[in-house]
């Protein structure tokens, strides 16, 4: 385990993990098939030379920037289990905040409501929110194919086919009924920062889950105004939560103005403080 270490924060390694120790421990709990608490109840173990073969060659994939979730297909999200891959954006702590948010909005004293999960990328959002409300019936919409398939197999996984329906279409354009929350995490960082990201993310994750045009707003711009077009979509006592970027905070809050010039938004903070969506509530 030392050397996998090593291997991951050597400075031949393009990525210089920041997290060594854990990602050689999550490669080799994958290969085994054991949690992570069993890995280390069995250090004693000796493991067959077939698992250090595989060890190694995840870890070349590794040093060379490709994620860990990628390696493996999965990401702990919310306390759950999420299949990923390179169709999907891999979900980010911030995210989990956002989710956290949207659960102080939904009521748990037995009434149904409906969220529409736009951009729903692996599904982890929406099935993440059924999961904590039993009742809740959420609509995902994504218009990526290989994005529509983890997200329906990932409802499958977690046995929320029957509340989670993943929908094939351009954001709200598939949401056939009004719903009580939305909830957007949309591309948003501006294409000329595409190739500044680390390697890590800009070779492969998907550019269509990151590249959000000029100003990073233009998907959230169209959006908008799809929302403009058909206001039912959002009931009058509904909400709508958007993830951004700490700098987009104000022009994203500008844009909504204009489409929703009736309605109150707050800024929604990480919990570091850090500015990263806002929420758009009733007026009045």
């Amino acid at each position: 385990m030392r050397h996998s270490q090593a291997v991951l924060s050597s400075p031949p390694s393009i990525v210089r993990s920041e997290t060594p120790k854990l990602d050689a421990e999550v490669l080799l709990a994958w290969i085994l098939g054991w949690s992570r608490e069993q890995l280390f109840a069995r250090t004693d173990e000796l493991l067959p030379a077939k698992c250090w073969w595989e060890l190694y060659s995840l870890l070349m994939r590794r040093v060379d920037g490709e994620p860990v979730a990628y390696l493996t297909r999965t990401k702990e999200f919310m306390g759950l289990t999420f299949m990923v891959g390179p169709g999907v954006l891999i979900p980010r702590v911030d995210t989990e905040c956002i989710v956290e948010h949207v659960l102080t909005l939904l009521p748990d004293d037995g009434r149904s409501q409906v969220v529409a999960d736009v951009g729903a990328g692996s599904g982890a959002i929406g099935i993440s929110l059924a999961s904590y409300r039993p009742l809740l019936r959420v609509c995902a919409l994504e218009s990526e194919c290989g994005a529509v398939d983890i997200a329906t197999k990932n409802a499958r996984n977690h046995q929320m086919e029957e509340r989670v329906t993943v929908i094939h279409g351009d954001l709200l354009a598939g949401l056939s009924q009004p719903a009580d929350i939305i909830v957007a995490n949309l591309p948003y960082i501006p294409s000329l920062l595409l190739p500044s990201l680390p390697r890590c993310i800009r070779d492969y994750e998907p550019i269509s889950a990151l590249d959000g045009g000029s100003d990073g707003l233009a998907l959230y711009r169209r959006m908008l105004g799809q929302l403009s077009s058909k206001p039912d979509l959002l009931n009058r006592t509904g909400f709508l939560v958007c993830e951004c970027d700490s700098s987009q905070v104000d022009a994203l809050s500008t844009l909504v103005c204009t489409v929703l010039p009736e309605r109150l938004i707050e800024v929604i903070t990480a919990l570091d403080g850090r500015p990263i969506g806002i929420q758009v509530s009733p007026g009045g």
